[in-house]
């Protein structure tokens, strides 16, 4: 996932029911990822985090 989004990644938890993980890019944003599906969560840990609780649609990274 590093290759998609140009950016180291570190593992920061884990989401619905355990099926997605969370990751913070080296720039601050929240990204989310399954098998081969990537989304940004939100710009920061913040948006992120109000994104995860409010259900927000969430876009994916090609």
């Amino acid at each position: 996932m590093k290759a998609r989004v140009h950016e180291k990644l570190i593992v920061i938890g884990m989401a619905y029911n355990r099926y997605m993980t969370l990751m913070l890019s080296e720039s601050g944003r929240m990204l989310g990822g399954y098998d081969d599906f990537l989304c940004l969560i939100g710009t920061d840990v913040q948006d992120g985090m109000s994104n995860l609780f409010d259900r927000r649609q969430m876009p994916e990274l090609p």
